[in-house]
């Protein structure tokens, strides 16, 4: 491969791009003057200005096309303007260089006066420059590539265009470091892909999974953009059958997400997108009285075509009604060409477009597809009134309800790849209105299989359950047809899995709400708020603009996607059923119990959403997405089981919501860092925590922000020691020890206190945590004795888990005043005698040397009791009569069982062959034998 970096300076590429400092704005003309004067004779902005567009079109320096137009934008400035900040630069320099100050701190006075001014002036701006310092501060690696983005986003919009070019100028001189930050970076990854990607054009060694592997490593569209020209350099001048491995490469390429998600293809997409919006305007000022369309997208406001207005108005000149299928909204589609195909649907008053384009960019960035373009219009009529109006792009085929009702057999052929990741996207998005009208099946351009694209998408991101509109009643939120396929039982595919696990969670959701908060800022433009009480005043429909969200919406996502990648992370051989059970445990064994009861996808539907078919015949959605927000209150009594009122959570704004998320995810991020250090061995960090919480929260582990356990066994004897002493001069209230060493304290001498027994050791170190009330003690060598001690010693812990010790046989003597939960799984248990009046629930599975449990005390809240593959058990008696779970399966020579409870409920006493069943008085009217399978179980201290 020819040298990358000897091409580009060829190209004089690096030169034309970053010949620039905060003092040398007028430079720049000059510079691009300087490079290729055979191209152009003439001198000036404009010869430079089309020296820079040839220069991108010919592909010479497309790899930094985003830095080349912020270039460009700079030599727009009329001289007259640049010259007044040159001017004012060099006032600045005489004025403070004869002070004995330094240039580099000449350099930041002066960044520091350009952005006082920048706050006086432009407060979106100012918002947007501290929200990228306080990135910087939090130590947020991706702050300069976010902020160079920003800019680049604004410019292609044209909100550069309408400020003051003093202001622009001052604007590039503040965020000038992170421009010289973001070339580095992409300098940096330009130099190892050009080292580390040994692709052997002439023998073909590397395949295109591995060229796809190093692919994605390169952080940045622009930094893809040069890997793409290179091999496209590589293509013209090889033979034929590199050619075609070369096309074949760019093809794979084309689709393949960076790190946060974006593609090459997405790109091109938008560019189509727009083409297709300006199709159905004139590019010329309006007249007076002519029926507009105004979005930044076609370039501000533009006059609808004639053929245009004769499709979506009617003789009054209002939009026409027309509902498809019985549908809510008027919607109206258009064709540029009489007898052709529509390639645009309009849609007046849409309920929540800023939610439609954040599920779009949500499809977008996670998957690449499963959506269509839209883009939220303002038409003016010739009377001078004006209507919201959706354009979404036309998705040709039949939905799945017609597949449904006409040509079931069309589902078997659903490619796996696409449905595992619209998979995906929903287990994150939590649709609540997934109707099979709101999908269109289409061919895939193998004309094999199918896929699905969601074509109504507002209604999503609700919590699993909330109550009914006229009662308390907990009632399903998350409903989509997509659970309810047999598809939910097959394991998930996996490139599908390799994809998702690609991208980076945090990356990938601050571009997610990055460009929302784009398009919320457009949207406040084109519909300031005085307009909105207009339409809501004068008309009986109503549009949510700006975007809403809930508080708590962005940190939710990114929860479930911790989650989810943990699961994908230890399991590759997951079904889509037992990813949602682990994502919404509830809703996730709600679904599983109606795809084994029901075997019609509509009918599941239907139950679990509470649909009524309309008059067409079809499912029809129920509910209202602008419900959900709290300015718009419903009357509701919010169930008790909530905790808080849904609808009392404050409204967000996706700034606000992007805030949330940083926070968040900054936490994670270095909640990370300290669980790697702490796993090497290096423990300054994690003791100079002041929060005990994290601390805590890094040692037990936590599977909703994907943080496993804390294996204290991967650390030396000494190393447990000092994390031991840490630990101990630490007041927990939750605490994972799991794989401590135990006998660590004799081989050091490990002086915590008294006598030299491994049970006073244990007194003594939980001693001071009589506060602690979550404790796992698995994987060590603790004994009944040691656990009798932690008992005595912790009077209000409430959850013990102590999973597979060793030494552990069952005796324990002290009362556990507090237990309500203990787990006890592959411990060698001989016998369990525990005295815990407020236990609630007990899990020892597959304890193999377990023979008999009879516990004298009366357990009066004990409801649930799981003994599975006890083996060697041959008697249980419980004094429980409240309790309803009962499960010991696989325990095959067990005879007796005796629980005094009047209200069982559920029991499993699958593969006990010997077993004797409990009395019929103590079967509840619910009593149900489980004689195939075992009931799912969730328990809080597992998670």
């Amino acid at each position: 491969m020819p040298s990358l970096m000897k091409w580009m300076r060829q190209s004089n590429v690096i030169e034309l791009c970053y010949c620039l400092s905060p003092h040398d704005i007028e430079g720049l003309t000059l510079e691009v003057q300087a490079q290729k004067p055979t191209l152009y004779p003439c001198t000036g902005q404009n010869k430079a200005i089309e020296y820079l567009e040839c220069s991108i079109s010919s592909g010479v320096g497309c790899q930094f096309l985003e830095v080349l137009e912020i270039c460009r934008d700079l030599l727009m400035i009329p001289e007259e303007e640049k010259s007044k900040f040159v001017a004012e630069l060099e006032a600045h320099g005489r004025a403070n260089l004869s002070n004995g100050i330094d240039r580099t701190r000449l350099c930041n006075n002066w960044i520091n006066k350009c952005q006082q001014e920048i706050e006086t002036y432009h407060p979106r701006w100012n918002t947007r420059i501290q929200q990228w310092k306080n990135e910087k501060r939090q130590q947020n690696k991706n702050a300069d590539e976010s902020i160079v983005e920003w800019y680049q986003r604004e410019q292609s919009q044209g909100v550069f265009s309408m400020e003051c070019p003093i202001r622009r100028c001052q604007l590039f001189a503040v965020l000038q470091p992170a421009l010289n930050q973001v070339h580095q970076q992409r300098m940096s990854v330009i130099n190892k892909c050009e080292h580390e990607l040994g692709i052997d054009f002439d023998n073909e060694t590397s395949g295109i999974e591995d060229i796809s592997r190093h692919y994605q490593l390169l952080n940045g569209v622009a930094v893809q953009s040069a890997f793409h020209q290179i091999l496209m350099l590589h293509q013209e001048n090889a033979n034929e059958g590199v050619q075609t491995f070369v096309g074949n490469v760019l093809t794979a390429l084309h689709r393949l997400p960076d790190k946060r998600g974006e593609t090459m293809l997405w790109k091109e997409e938008k560019k189509r997108w727009k083409n297709i919006l300006q199709q159905l305007v004139e590019d010329r000022a309006p007249k007076v009285n002519e029926p507009t369309f105004n979005s930044p997208l076609i370039g501000g406001c533009k006059p609808l075509k004639e053929n245009v207005i004769a499709q979506l108005l009617n003789e009054h000149g209002k939009f026409r009604n027309n509902k498809i299928c019985g549908g809510q909204r008027d919607v109206i589609p258009i064709s540029l060409q009489a007898n052709e195909p529509a390639i645009i649907y309009a849609k007046a008053w849409p309920e929540m477009p800023g939610m439609s384009y954040l599920m779009e960019q949500c499809h977008h960035r996670i998957i690449g597809h499963g959506t269509y373009h839209s883009e939220l219009v303002c038409l003016r009529y010739a009377n001078g009134d004006s209507i919201p109006v959706l354009c979404s792009e036309a998705i040709h085929g039949p939905t799945l309800q017609e597949v449904f009702d006409k040509d079931p057999s069309i589902l078997n052929t659903l490619d796996h790849q696409h449905y595992t990741e619209l998979l995906f996207v929903a287990l994150l998005t939590n649709p609540e209105d997934g109707l099979p009208t709101n999908y269109i099946v289409r061919r895939l351009m193998d004309n094999e299989t199918y896929t699905l694209v969601s074509i109504d998408h507002d209604h999503a991101l609700f919590p699993d359950w909330l109550p009914d509109k006229k009662s308390d009643t907990l009632q399903l939120q998350i409903k989509t047809i997509l659970f309810c396929l047999g598809h939910m039982h097959q394991q998930i595919n996996s490139i599908a899995r390799q994809k998702f696990l690609a991208l980076d969670a945090r990356q990938t959701m601050e571009s997610i709400f990055r460009d929302t908060q784009t398009q919320n800022e457009v949207y406040e433009k084109m519909f300031p708020s005085d307009m909105i009480r207009r339409w809501h005043h004068n008309s009986d429909q109503s549009c949510t603009v700006p975007i809403p969200l809930k508080k708590g919406d962005a940190a939710a996502i990114y929860t479930r996607w911790l989650k989810l990648r943990t699961l994908l992370h230890r399991h590759s051989d997951v079904t889509g059923l037992q990813c949602l059970i682990q994502i919404h445990p509830k809703a996730g064994i709600t679904y599983g119990d109606a795809l084994k009861k029901y075997k019609d996808p509509i009918r599941i539907l239907a139950q679990l959403g509470r649909y009524q078919l309309n008059k067409h015949g079809v499912l029809a959605s129920n509910t209202r997405a602008l419900h959900t927000l709290t300015r718009a209150k419903v009357s509701m009594q919010v169930s008790k089981n909530l905790k808080t009122s849904y609808w009392g959570l404050k409204d967000l704004t996706p700034a606000e919501a992007l805030a949330e998320l940083d926070q968040l995810s900054y936490q994670q991020h270095q909640l990370e860092t300290i669980y790697k250090e702490l796993s090497s061995g290096n423990m300054n960090t994690f003791e100079e925590l002041l929060s005990v919480e994290h601390q805590a929260l890094i040692l037990r582990g936590d599977s909703e922000r994907g943080l496993p356990p804390f294996n204290w066994n991967t650390l030396s004897d000494k190393q447990q020691l000092k994390l031991c002493q840490i630990v101990q001069s630490r007041p927990f209230e939750k605490l994972s020890i799991r794989g401590f060493n135990l006998k660590s304290w004799y081989l050091y001498r490990y002086d915590i206190g008294g006598p030299n027994t491994l049970t006073v050791k244990i007194k003594n170190f939980f001693s001071g945590m009589p506060n602690l009330s979550w404790l796992d003690v698995s994987d060590t060598m603790i004994d009944d004795q040691g656990l009798s001690a932690i008992a005595a010693h912790c009077p209000i812990l409430q959850i013990l888990i102590a999973k597979r010790c060793s030494q552990l046989q069952g005796m324990l003597l002290s009362i556990f005043p507090s237990l309500s939960e203990a787990v006890l799984d592959e411990s060698r248990l001989i016998t369990l005698n525990i005295h815990a009046n407020k236990l609630a629930c007990l899990q020892a599975n597959y304890c193999k040397h377990l023979t008999k449990v009879e516990i004298p005390f009366e357990m009066p809240i004990l409801k649930k009791w799981e003994m599975i593959g006890a083996t060697a058990l041959t008697s249980l008696k419980l004094r429980a009569p409240f309790l309803e779970s009962l499960q010991l399966s696989e325990c095959s020579v067990i005879e007796n069982i005796a629980t005094s409870s009047n209200a069982l409920s559920v029991l499993d006493i699958q593969g006990c062959n010997k077993a004797r069943n409990p009395r019929k008085h103590e079967i509840s009217e619910n009593y149900s034998m489980l004689s195939i399978g075992i009931v799912p179980s969730i328990s809080s201290a597992t998670k």
